[in-house]
């Protein structure tokens, strides 16, 4: 019997992390709801009361989730989304440990251009 090697294809996705700052625009894009985390349903409070909440999160509409965290955006966790899945939270570390900033278009046109030995590089030995 003979293998193959295979890798999985690159997924790109938009994200962004949850910070105090932009803890409300992070909502609305990904069309979340903003919860107390500390068991006062209904109580309202303003944006300024919000940044002294520390229990608070976004809730977020995620596609088949394993667990219940995995629906809730706290302050330093990351949302993304992908065409494939819709809305996704990772927490920090596991964020850092799935995903790399993609290259951006000129970084792979150099790389491209050295592939093929253009601007000086010789490809030949």
């Amino acid at each position: 019997m003979e293998t193959s090697r295979y890798k999985r294809k690159p997924i790109f996705v938009d994200a962004v992390q949850v910070t105090e700052e932009n803890f409300t625009e992070v909502a609305a894009w990904c069309q979340g709801a903003i919860v107390r985390g500390d068991g006062q349903v209904g109580k309202p409070f303003g944006l300024a009361e919000l940044k002294k909440i520390k229990t608070k999160f976004i809730k977020v509409y995620v596609l088949n989730p394993q667990r219940p965290r995995q629906t809730k955006a706290f302050v330093g966790d990351w949302v993304l989304y992908s065409e494939y899945s819709g809305f996704k939270v990772y927490t920090e570390s596991a964020f850092r440990n799935a995903f790399d900033p993609a290259p951006d278009a000129r970084t792979v046109e150099e790389a491209v251009e050295a592939a093929r030995g253009v601007g000086g590089v010789s490809t030949t030995g």
